[in-house]
Formats: C-alpha cells, structure tokens, sequence
C-alpha cells in the first residue's frame, strides 16, 4: 500500500519533474523539428553539427535536473504498479519483495530507453557512429539492470 509519506514526496518531486522534462522537450522540440532541419536544408554539415551539440548541452542540462528527481516517482510508480499486480492474491513478504524488485527493473529500464530516445535524432545529427555507440551502451546498461540478481535481505 502507498502511504501518505510516499505520496507527499511523489506529488513535491513530481512538480519539479515535470516541469524540467516540459523544458527539456521544447527544447528538444524546437532542436529536432526547426533548427536542425533549417540548418541541414542551409548550412553546411559542421554547423547543422554544432547545432546538434548545442541542442544535446540543452537537453542535457534539464535531463540531469529530471533524473536527479526521478527515485521518489519511479519508487512511486513501482509500488503502485506492485499493488495492481498482486491486487486480489495473498503471497509472502518475499515474493511480494520479487514483485516490486522487478517491477521496478521493469521501469528503471523503460526510463533510461525513453531517455535515449530522446537522444536519438539529436545524436544522428551530430554523426551516426556516436548514436550508435550510445544505443550500445544504453543495451549493455539495460542488460546490467535486467541481469542484476537480487537478495532477499537487499533494500528495494
């Protein structure tokens, strides 16, 4: 069950979680969908470069912001989503623990896929050997969440 700690810090960390990841997607907005195209159909290739590296700074910045304040909605939505799935069925502290310890894999693995995401167009930009070198290491850290085993005395 959440408490009401639990929902107090959800609702104070996700204002502030909102509000960077609204100005990291208008930034990412106007990067990907006005300046990047205007410069590829006018400018040579460094500068449509330079521009891909200033839009990936902006959105940097305001991802760090978002990802600083992201454990209390994450926790958040991992208890949620463990109360939903084990809504009508009686099982013990340690399967209810295994539950909410791979539903909140589940989710830290959505979260770091969509934070590529967003990093996509702004790295094909800049050169696609770079966007491929992330997605790499984005897959590796992905399996490094999915594969970590989990103890029973471990904290969630």
């Amino acid at each position: 069950m959440i408490s009401a700690v639990q929902r107090a810090s959800f609702i104070e960390y996700n204002q502030v979680f909102v509000i960077n990841l609204i100005q990291a997607l208008i930034g990412w907005l106007a990067g990907v969908f006005i300046f990047i195209p205007l410069a590829e159909m006018y400018l040579s290739d460094q500068v449509v470069s330079f521009i891909a590296l200033i839009f990936i700074i902006e959105v940097t910045y305001f991802m760090y912001k978002v990802v600083r304040h992201s454990e209390p909605i994450i926790t958040y939505y991992r208890d949620w989503l463990t109360d939903y799935r084990l809504k009508n069925k009686s099982l013990e502290s340690n399967e209810k623990k295994s539950v909410s310890y791979s539903s909140g894999k589940a989710l830290r693995i959505a979260f770091v896929f969509s934070i590529y995401l967003l990093y996509c167009p702004l790295l094909d930009s800049l050169n696609p050997v770079i966007n491929g070198m992330a997605l790499t290491l984005v897959l590796l850290y992905m399996i490094s969440i999915a594969i970590k085993p989990h103890t029973v005395h471990e904290k969630i």
